[in-house]
């Protein structure tokens, strides 16, 4: 029989490789799972006065309210959380001195800020070359005379990609300067997918001349989305989208802003927006290639639609435009879409295709089974293509101008292309027609007005469908 010492050198070594193997296999760069195992809890540290803040991987939780006339909280560390604890940071009103931060962060990777409440700055937050930084859940403003031709900021992001803005509020704030007093309520430059989401940006006001009053501005921040905000009644755009692409706006309500949605960048989508009672409700100037969906456009003091300058390829889909106070639709660059598209109830025309503005050219518009009664295209007019999915199509192979009602001049129906010139010689102009749903067995007659046409040619036919070319007006259908 062993020595019971044996056994327990031998229970002794086994306990000892058990409590030892977590070691070892991290050393190995194993892990395994570890039941029961503590959770990391980062250390709170409570604070009750501006300071900086730079112990990493900490939470700073504020204990009371702040007035100060300087820069508050500066951040010089990473994984640093700055909880307001639903307390005020307030820059003092009575001894104002602009331009300071009430949280400056710069380098400071997986910043949080959170909870609480920013009065007067010139920069509420500031976050500078930092990655994965969130803001949510703060309420800003700011008023005050900042001096002539300065910007104020909200929240200000600045070479910090994969933030996250979500859940706050920059509402009420005036820069109080007369002459180009520049105010950005939620502001993301050099950021690439910033997340921006669930926040209100209202009732923002600029210098009355010569300044920009805009709620959410995005610039040169590719693949952000901005989704679910409110940008209402601010001075200039609800929201300004600059130098930027593969950008989703959706699920926004940009409501009494001098222009609700202000585009200068290409290749965005646009979607389930509402745009009410602004000045123009949606903007385009050098940009291209952006597709505009399912959004509302209601109630626009002069445009719902504006594709000005050098904007080619912007897509309207499944949207409608009503009550506008001028025109509908404005374009100015070649190559729009407009599918499903309903406007109704404009002050002026339903569509105004201004040759005078924009680069002058307005050919290859398409107006896809959209509703647009009254229209006026000026001189020298531009090629258009008009579409019924179910019947056919006319597409102009010169350019038409002139005014009237689309309804009257353009009609596409079962076996039935009609160009109308009786109030328009504008639209009477050589065109390809396209009819489909037809049911062809030898080669078709094309009839004018009932009548065999011989001058219009036949391109091609297949059993459904005739593509043939047409000099001018005329009924036009096959036999």
């Amino acid at each position: 029989m062993r020595n019971p010492t044996y056994f327990i050198f031998i229970i002794l070594i086994v306990v000892f490789i058990f409590l030892s193997l977590p070691f070892i296999l991290n050393i190995l760069n194993f892990s395994i799972p570890v039941a029961h195992a503590a959770k990391f809890s980062p250390p709170i540290i409570k604070v009750s006065s501006c300071g900086t803040l730079d112990k990493p991987n900490a939470v700073y939780l504020l204990t009371n309210d702040i007035i100060t006339n300087d820069t508050c909280f500066i951040v010089k560390n990473k994984k640093i959380t700055l909880d307001l604890n639903k307390h005020s940071i307030i820059n003092n009103p009575d001894i104002f001195i602009p331009f300071q931060y009430g949280v400056f962060a710069s380098k400071t990777d997986n910043f949080i800020v959170k909870n609480g409440y920013i009065k007067n700055f010139g920069r509420g937050i500031y976050v500078e070359d930092s990655r994965y930084s969130t803001v949510s859940n703060v309420e800003i403003s700011s008023s005050g005379d900042f001096g002539d031709h300065s910007s104020i900021f909200g929240i200000y992001l600045l070479n910090s990609p994969n933030a996250k803005i979500v859940n706050n509020s920059v509402k009420d704030s005036k820069h109080l300067t007369e002459h180009g007093g520049n105010l950005y309520a939620i502001y993301a430059l050099n950021s690439p997918n910033s997340y921006i989401v669930g926040n209100s940006a209202i009732n923002n006001t600029s210098s009355p001349i010569g300044g920009l009053g805009r709620g959410i501005s995005v610039l040169s921040s590719n693949n952000s989305i901005i989704d679910n905000n409110k940008a209402i009644s601010n001075t200039h755009s609800g929201i300004f989208l600059s130098d930027s692409s593969g950008v989703f706006v959706g699920n926004n309500v940009m409501n009494e802003n001098d222009i609700g949605l202000e585009l200068i960048a290409s290749k965005n989508i646009i979607k389930n927006n509402v745009f009410n009672g602004n000045r123009i409700g949606v903007l385009f100037s050098y940009s291209s290639d952006n597709e505009l969906a399912d959004s509302f456009i209601l109630n626009s003091k002069e445009y719902g639609i504006y594709i000005f300058t050098f904007s080619e390829n912007n897509k309207i889909i499944n949207s409608i435009i009503e009550k506008s106070g001028q025109n509908g639709i404005v374009i100015s660059s070649p190559r729009s879409v407009f599918k499903n598209v309903s406007v109704k109830n404009t002050g002026y025309y339903d569509l105004n295709a201004d040759t005078q503005a924009g680069n002058n050219n307005i050919n290859q518009t398409s107006v896809v089974d959209s509703y647009f009664s009254s229209y006026s295209i000026s001189e020298p007019g531009g090629t258009f293509l008009f579409k019924n999915s179910a019947f056919g199509e006319i597409s102009f192979l010169e350019p038409i101008s002139g005014f009237g009602t689309f309804n009257d001049d353009i009609i596409i129906k079962k076996n039935n292309a009609s160009i109308n010139s009786e109030f328009n010689q504008g639209v009477n102009k050589s065109a390809q027609i396209t009819l489909t749903r037809l049911s062809i067995i030898n080669k078709p007659t094309i009839l004018r007005n009932g009548k065999r046409c011989d001058e219009c040619a036949l391109i091609s036919y297949t059993q459904n469908k005739a593509i043939f070319k047409v000099s001018g007006e005329g009924s036009y259908s096959v036999a």
